[in-house]
Parts: structure tokens; sequence; C-alpha cells
């Protein structure tokens, strides 16, 4: 199952453009280019990414 950009923003509490501005910068979730125009996230891909981002807390 693919997501699309609203779909993945949704998921992440994020404005759909942050996503855009993150793809510009090559950071944020991995995407997945489908045809010429649609950008589209794996669920795993966006749990892989919130996986490496997350900052412990201290006990």
């Amino acid at each position: 199952m693919l997501l699309d950009q609203t779909e993945a923003a949704r998921l992440l509490g994020l404005h759909p453009r942050s996503l855009s501005n993150w793809r510009l910068r090559r950071t944020g979730p991995a995407w997945v280019r489908v045809g010429r125009r649609a950008i589209r996230y794996r669920p795993s891909a966006i749990a892989a990414w919130l996986d490496k981002n997350t900052v412990a807390g201290q006990a």
C-alpha cells in the first residue's frame, strides 16, 4: 500500500507542504515516484523515518 502526500502528512500530523519542502531538501521519509508526477510514501518508510528520528526522553 502506498500513501499519497496528503495521507502521509495526516499520518505524521503535518501540513502536506512540509513533505514537499523536505523532499526538496532531501530530508524526511523516503518517497517513491510513480509515473511522471505522482509522489507516494510507503508506510514502512514513514515508520523507519520516525524510528530513526525519535529522541529518547530523560527519566
